[in-house]
C-alpha cells in the first residue's frame, strides 16, 4: 500500500473550491480526488463533497459535521473517531471503511455499499431501504442499515 500523501491546508482548500465549481458546472471545476491522503483531524464540515474520491484516505478524528458525501467513494477510508453528525452518505461506497467509534448521530446512510469481514470471506450488502432525510429534531432510524 502506498505511503499516505500529505496535503497542505491551502492545497486542500483549493481542491475543495475546484470541486465546488465542478458541482455547480462552473469554469475551472475538477472533482476532488484524494485517495491515500492524510486528512486526519481536518475540519471539513458543511462542504458538498458529493462524488469526491477518498479511497484509503485517513480521515481519523476529522470533523465532518453536515458534510454531503452523496455518491462519494470512501472505500477503505479510515474514519475512526470522526465526527459524522448529520452527514449525508447517500449511495456512498463504504466497503472496508473503518467507522469504529465514529459519531454518527443523525447521519443519513441510504442505498450505499457497505461490507464486513468474518475472518475468511468478505461479504458485501447494499443498503436498500429509503428513508426520508432526517429532520433536525428527529433522530435518524438505523434499521435501514445492513451491517
Amino acid at each position: 500500500m502506498p505511503a499516505p500523501k500529505k496535503i497542505t491546508q491551502p492545497e486542500l482548500i483549493e481542491t475543495i473550491k475546484c470541486h465546488q465549481n465542478m458541482l455547480q458546472k462552473g469554469a475551472g471545476g475538477q472533482s476532488a480526488n484524494l485517495p491515500f491522503h492524510y486528512l486526519a483531524n481536518e475540519e471539513l464540515s458543511r462542504f458538498d463533497l458529493s462524488m469526491a474520491g477518498f479511497s484509503r484516505a485517513n480521515l481519523q478524528h476529522a470533523i465532518l459535521t453536515a458534510t454531503n458525501f452523496t455518491r462519494a467513494t470512501l472505500y477503505g477510508t479510515g474514519l475512526r473517531v470522526a465526527n459524522l453528525r448529520r452527514t449525508n452518505m447517500t449511495r456512498c461506497d463504504l466497503r472496508g471503511t473503518d467507522l469504529s467509534d465514529a459519531i454518527m448521530v443523525n447521519a443519513y446512510m441510504c442505498e450505499g455499499v457497505i461490507g464486513w469481514h468474518d475472518g475468511n470471506n468478505p461479504t458485501y450488502e447494499h443498503v436498500i431501504r429509503n428513508f426520508p432525510p432526517p429532520s433536525r429534531s428527529a433522530p435518524m432510524p438505523l434499521s435501514g442499515v445492513l451491517i
